[in-house]
């Protein structure tokens, strides 16, 4: 179950990286996300992993918010520009907040996973949200094992995301492997307005916790 908390964790700093890499774009975006492909024994689960982000974005910077049942209330803000990314978590009434940098992450995950990328562009096309959308496979091979993250992107808002920068345009849409099943994510809806500078700071009441103090409230179970 933490390689799984982990998972979903990853793929919401990968979504606000992704949205924050528009840099032509202002304003707020609505995604929603959902397990498919469940083995029978999980079904019962699959409500736990369903849940919808909102995603504010002004140049270099983003804030995301959702409610993760695995997870609870969280907040992600990105700053490109400081190569930082703040995780802000509300679990049972304890808010926690922890802020790390983005090349940090970047090195750390190089050397944990040591991942080959390729990405193949398709021919299909589609529409989501008004955008016009063209299909591509993201393979990762981490030494001998392989998997593929389906996406469709849009080359009318501009992506320069380090995860997907040999996308010619920002992802709306993607399926990534999580162990034994996958999980969707699709934008529903895009809308161009303004967004305060004061969105991209911690909300009050959130105390900045280290990774390992946050490692020692929740320890791993054998």
């Amino acid at each position: 179950m933490k390689s799984i908390l982990k998972s979903i964790l990853a793929a919401l700093l990968l979504l606000s990286t992704v949205v924050t890499s528009a840099q032509n774009f202002e304003g707020k975006m609505t995604m929603k996300a959902e397990a498919i492909d469940l083995p029978a024994e999980m079904e019962s689960m699959k409500s736990m992993f369903e849940s919808t982000m909102t995603i504010y974005s002004k140049g270099n910077k983003s804030r995301l918010e959702t409610t993760q049942p695995m997870v609870g209330e969280m907040i992600v803000i990105t700053d490109i520009d400081k190569k930082e990314s703040t995780v802000c978590m509300n679990m049972m009434g304890e808010k926690m907040a922890i802020v790390s940098k983005i090349d940090q992450q970047e090195a750390e995950s190089a050397v944990e996973e040591a991942q080959d990328i390729d990405v193949q562009l398709g021919n299909l096309k589609k529409t989501i949200c008004g955008y016009s959308c063209q299909n591509a496979t993201v393979k990762i091979k981490d030494g001998e094992v392989s998997s593929e993250v389906e996406v469709w992107f849009t080359s009318d808002i501009q992506n320069t995301s380090a995860e997907f920068n040999q996308l010619p345009g920002m992802p709306l849409e993607y399926t990534m492997n999580v162990e034994n099943f996958k999980l969707h994510y699709l934008v529903t809806s895009i809308e161009k307005q303004k967004v305060a500078d004061s969105s991209f700071s911690i909300p009050e009441g959130y105390e900045v916790k280290t990774e390992a103090e946050l490692e020692n409230m929740f320890p791993s179970r054998k």
